[in-house]
């Protein structure tokens, strides 16, 4: 049931990343940019969930099949709370959840047999090969290493954003780290982002690093689990769009969250950066806070607004990111 759990918890996470903060932008310009700036870290954050919901589906499935072999093939069918399996079809493992339909095709699974549960299996040195289809949303081929708390990932494919297909070709390189007590937890991932993102008018040189912590609380006794996520995202990306260049020079982002809320957004809310048209000066990257007029609620002060991340340049404003911030901590 856990593993059904999980794999339903990763469904929720599916609609997260679909309305994360990357904008589509209005003219042909902005959403180059905002796509250029965003676009390489949502394909390394979806590569992170295919895993996770790989490895889950394939335990689920074989528990559900009771043939005492690892299974790879099939369906799993969401019911009452968990999953029904069927043995067709027999070429790959389908999964249906309530985001779409998963297809995948493993050529490789490598890691630790007698692990108790996908958790467990993932926190081992592991090897991944497979192909992942996520109906007509995109299609990649990914090899995951693991080892010794370092990781090695490719991803290659293509993926549809805002009407428009972009073909990737990426490598995130770093570590990952997972401590676990009797009041909580904490995982960090440290990468670096290469490669390149093309499409029509669109040639990306991805060169980026990527910084993440999330802190989980145990409330204990059926109180709220509480959460709290800081991450520091630097670009140093090339873009061609016909003749013209732009280069991002340490544009870095930081941003907080507070069980899932935008948090501390007068703090460690942060941006800089500039960005070059064909060698020269073009923008910065800004934050901008628009918060309305705080409310007292439950002797905690409240606020409700945006959170912006921007390129301010001499002709306009380009929004790159944003963020409701329904009812967050105001501090």
């Amino acid at each position: 049931m856990r593993t059904a759990m999980t794999l339903l918890f990763f469904a929720s996470l599916c609609r997260a990343q679909q309305a994360s903060g990357v904008v589509e932008g209005e003219t042909e310009l902005e959403k180059a940019l905002a796509a250029g700036n965003g676009l390489p870290r949502l394909v390394a954050f979806g590569a992170y969930q295919s895993r996770e919901i790989a490895v889950n589906a394939i335990y689920q499935a074989t528990i559900q099949a009771r043939t005492g072999a690892v299974v790879q093939t099939g369906t799993l069918t969401p019911r009452l709370g968990g999953f029904v399996y069927s043995p067709q079809p027999q070429d790959r493992l389908v999964v249906k959840l309530p985001t779409g339909t998963h297809e995948f095709r493993f050529s490789k699974i490598q890691g630790n047999a007698q692990a108790p549960n996908p958790q467990a299996w993932l926190g081992a040195n592991h090897e991944l090969a497979y192909t992942h289809k996520n109906g007509d949303h995109g299609e990649a081929t990914l090899i995951v290493k693991y080892v010794n708390g370092r990781f090695d990932n490719t991803m290659k494919g293509w993926f549809r954003h805002a009407g428009v297909q972009y073909a990737y070709d990426l490598r995130a390189v770093g570590t990952y780290g997972f401590n676990q007590d009797m009041s909580g937890n904490q995982s960090t991932s440290d990468y670096a982002l290469t490669g390149t993102m093309k499409a029509d008018k669109f040639d990306l040189k991805v060169d980026e690093r990527h910084k993440f912590v999330l802190v989980s609380a145990s409330g204990g006794r059926g109180l709220k689990t509480a959460t709290a996520t800081h991450s520091v995202d630097t670009c140093r990306n090339t873009l061609k769009r016909g003749d013209t260049t732009y280069t991002w020079v340490d544009a870095t982002t930081v941003k907080a969250f507070f069980d899932g809320k935008p948090g501390r957004p007068l703090t460690d809310w942060k941006a800089s950066g500039q960005l070059r048209k064909n060698g020269k000066p073009y923008g910065t990257f800004e934050y901008v806070c628009k918060i309305t007029a705080p409310v007292w609620k439950r002797i905690k002060k409240r606020y409700h607004g945006r959170l912006l991340i921007v390129l301010t340049a001499p002709d306009q404003v380009v929004v790159l990111e944003q963020y409701r911030a329904p009812g967050g901590l105001f501090r």
